[in-house]
């Protein structure tokens, strides 16, 4: 995550990225509000099938709602680290360890080869800075290339479930579960 957002900076796309974890139970997002609205939509359906299906519905959770597919958008982020020349420093530039799992709470990343972090949301509280770059010059440019095809495995007993259900899938939406089956 955090060299995807050194990527953002190292880029331009934006000059400061806030990242603040949130506690389970203690924070509310305006997605909570959306999501309960695409929830009241949903139970009005006895079952869903595909995934036209739950474009539709939350489409119609909200006049605002907007789904878009963003399969041809992904990028392959795997290598990020290795062509920005970054490393996971476990020490602050003030020697104190970092952390990150349980720990941090903010992170906020401006400038390129370093972040800054709090272990809590006071603003009033001075960031801890890391200093990230394995070497002190800039990355040659590259491009992050799309992630082609997809991702990860079905297991024998989960392909031969979903081949027992297909007779209870209308026909409209079968061609989804064939695709998997196929893999």
């Amino acid at each position: 995550m955090i060299c995807l957002y050194q990527y953002m900076i190292l880029k331009g796309y934006f000059k400061t990225i806030d990242h603040k974890f949130l506690e389970v139970g203690h924070s509310y997002l305006d997605s909570d509000r959306d999501f309960g609205r695409i929830e009241k939509v949903l139970r009005k359906h006895e079952t869903v099938q595909g995934t036209e299906q739950y474009r539709d519905i939350i489409c119609k959770a909200s006049k605002l709602n907007q789904v878009i597919d963003m399969s041809g958008h992904f990028r392959n982020i795997s290598c990020l680290h290795e062509k920005l020349n970054l490393i996971n420093r476990k020490k602050d530039v003030n020697k104190s360890k970092v952390n990150f799992r349980d720990g941090i709470r903010w992170i906020r990343e401006e400038e390129f080869g370093s972040y800054l972090y709090k272990e809590t949301y006071d603003v009033m509280t001075p960031f801890k800075n890391v200093d990230i770059l394995k070497r002190k010059s800039r990355p040659d440019d590259f491009i992050l290339e799309r992630v082609s095809g997809s991702y990860g495995t079905i297991t024998r007993e989960k392909k031969d479930n979903i081949k027992d259900q297909l007779k209870f899938v209308k026909p409209e939406y079968r061609y989804f579960y064939e695709e998997i089956l196929k893999k």
